[in-house]
């Protein structure tokens, strides 16, 4: 069973999954212009994406987001998980429900994923592997 659960960013306010105090804070924490050395925060600029929040189930609180951009043949992809999450196995789960995701959207290719930039680019690595494998 999934322990993860991948909405769309404009359904994070009607989300009856998560309590109202863990949105605004996930919000208010990844839009936040200040980052330290180990986390530079989202890579891109998540405003003008199609984004999609990764919602942990047991503690109903976002916990990454995912990022697309470009033409349906040719997407541009990223995304950033918070640092609490990471090495659990959280984005693995995540990239094989996003992959479906994406094929329902009618994604039938990716052009570019861009780098997390985290302080564990292996496990980025693995992640791009598995996201392109799942689109061969």
């Amino acid at each position: 069973m999934s322990r993860i659960k991948i909405i769309k960013t404009k359904e994070l306010e009607n989300c009856n999954d998560l309590d109202h105090d863990k949105r605004t804070e996930f919000l208010k924490k990844r839009t936040e212009l200040h980052k330290d050395e180990y986390d530079k925060g989202l890579t891109r600029d998540w405003y003008n994406c199609r984004r999609y929040i990764v919602i942990e189930k047991n503690q109903r609180r976002p916990i990454a987001i995912l990022g697309r951009d470009g033409p349906q043949n040719s997407i541009g992809l990223w995304w950033w998980i918070d640092r609490d999450f990471r090495k659990k196995g959280y984005m693995s789960e995540a990239i094989v429900q996003w992959s479906d995701i994406l094929r329902s959207e009618r994604v039938t290719g990716i052009s570019d994923i861009i780098r997390n930039d985290s302080e564990d680019q292996e496990a980025c690595e693995v992640l791009i592997k598995k996201m392109r494998k799942l689109f061969e």
